[in-house]
């Protein structure tokens, strides 16, 4: 995942022509349902992909990182180019990444119930379906 993470954020520094591009691809996706339908099925491709990087993490673990991930990306296109903010948020997104799955493998294997130590600021999991 971080690997992953490092490639996407490497590509978007070394052509910023690329962000520009995906976010006019997103802004027009709000006014064309065509284009919508396309990029979703394109985001809901990269979700299970991050999701299957994360694995053998239930999904009620791997999805949100997987929801927060695309959306820090997809925020990071936007307008106005800023390449030390976008370092800047390159490292964060990586170490909180890396800080979360690494906390999650220590304390959860696949046979091992769901039940973990919370976090200072995690909450609950919810039962799945919530």
């Amino acid at each position: 995942m971080v690997a992953h993470l490092e490639r996407v954020f490497a590509l978007l520094e070394d052509d910023p022509r690329l962000a520009h591009v995906l976010a006019e691809v997103a802004l027009h996706a709000r006014r064309d349902p065509v284009v919508a339908q396309t990029v979703a099925q394109a985001e809901e491709r990269w979700r299970l992909a991050l999701e299957r990087m994360m694995a053998p993490l239930p999904r009620r673990r791997s999805g949100p990182v997987a929801r927060l991930v695309i959306l820090v990306v997809k925020g990071a296109c936007l307008p106005p180019a800023d390449p030390a903010g976008l370092r800047a948020a390159r490292r964060e997104l990586t170490w909180l990444v890396k800080l979360r799955l690494d906390a999650w493998s220590a304390t959860e294997t696949p046979r091992t119930p769901a039940r973990h130590r919370l976090l200072p600021g995690e909450d609950p999991p919810r039962a799945e379906g919530d």
